[in-house]
């Protein structure tokens, strides 16, 4: 937070996943193992049976349909509302809320080799910043900030000062 950087050295290489397509291979990995995945599908109620989720009344292209499980993945984001359904409290408080940001930018500064993390009020509140790169002038460039300590400010706009500051030009 006082502006002094720390360099850490690892002689082992970091290796930064592209998340959509990490998703798809998990997706056709679970599809080869049988899972049968339903786009364009919204999940509108849990079906219960004796305490035990037994399926989901689904809204599909088609109209609303009962799809059984044996497994439900409640993949729908932070206070799921579907794991409330299935009596799961999910409810968070401000404190526990990290709000993120981020862009892929290229700039002649950036390091392919090196990460970067910035931490501070000033910077990143309750949080911190970041430089990832995906190759020689570009990187992911983002910041996270703390729910409870925002203010007037949104992680989008602490973000793009954040850029123009590290990034001129």
């Amino acid at each position: 937070p006082d502006g002094r950087a720390v360099s850490l050295r690892n002689k082992r290489k970091g290796i930064i996943l592209d998340r959509g397509k990490y998703e798809e291979f998990l997706l056709q990995r679970a599809i080869r193992k049988g899972v049968t995945y339903a786009s364009g599908t919204t999940v509108r109620d849990l079906i219960i049976e004796d305490g035990v989720v037994r399926g989901v009344l689904a809204q599909t292209e088609s109209g609303q349909r009962r799809i059984s499980c044996s497994i439900m993945i409640a993949a729908d984001g932070i206070e799921s509302q579907i794991a409330r359904k299935a009596g799961i409290d999910t409810m968070l408080s401000k404190a526990d809320l990290v709000s993120c940001y981020q862009y892929r930018i290229r700039h002649e500064s950036i390091d392919a080799e090196s990460i970067h993390i910035f931490v501070g009020k000033s910077i990143a509140p309750g949080a911190y910043a970041w430089v990832f790169p995906k190759s020689r002038g570009e990187a992911n460039v983002g910041l996270g900030m703390n729910v409870s300590l925002r203010g007037d400010i949104s992680p989008k706009e602490l973000c793009k000062q954040f850029i123009a500051d590290s990034f001129p030009g």
